[in-house]
């Protein structure tokens, strides 16, 4: 609730030092959270014996580059213990999506992104129009609910993909999708 209710014109956010410390540090629950997701994931290949295939079409060339890319980034870092511990995290939550990937089914992992952007978009347009900052027509104006403006564009995109992809795949209920992809792009805008 802390963005609703420093969203408007009236209100600026500035980064003091402890702010900043903060964000470098990562807080226990963040950290605890990426190793049990990246645990699962292990746990997830494990269980399905995952085997590695070793095609290297262009996305997975992509992809190999970019890991290196992130991985050499210790290299020229400024603060090597932060860029350690965020290519950790980079490196866990890479492997649980491979291994979770591997578990469910395209149309679960579809699913599960409506869900939870749609439970992001909805509760943040409640928590706006509640606390009353909900004012689209001020040209200051950015779409937050409850998290930052930032993250919350990421639920509304991933609300409008999911939408159409669902919509796709789905016999039933195609109509709801497309209209839910429409509110997350309306929401986007804002």
């Amino acid at each position: 609730i802390r963005y609703s209710q420093l969203a408007g014109p009236d209100h600026d956010i500035f980064l003091n030092d402890d702010l900043i410390q903060m964000t470098g540090a990562g807080d226990l629950g963040r950290r605890v959270g990426v190793v049990l997701i990246g645990l699962g994931g292990i746990l997830a290949c494990v269980r399905n014996r995952v085997k590695l295939r070793c095609s290297m079409g262009a996305m997975e060339v992509a992809l190999a580059v970019l890991a290196i890319w992130i991985l050499l980034s210790v290299v020229w870092a400024d603060d090597v213990l932060l860029t350690i511990r965020r290519s950790l995290s980079f490196v866990l939550l890479s492997i649980a999506a491979v291994g979770f990937a591997c578990y469910f089914e395209q149309r679960d992992g579809l699913r599960f992104l409506f869900v939870s952007s749609m439970t992001f978009v909805v509760f943040g347009l409640a928590t706006e129009v509640a606390l009353g900052t909900f004012s689209p027509g001020d040209i200051t104006y950015r779409f937050c609910g409850t998290i930052h403006p930032n993250h919350q564009a990421w639920n509304c995109c991933g609300l409008a993909l999911a939408g159409v992809g669902l919509a796709t795949t789905e016999r039933r209920y195609r109509a709801f999708f497309l209209s839910c992809s429409v509110l997350a792009l309306a929401v986007l805008i804002l």
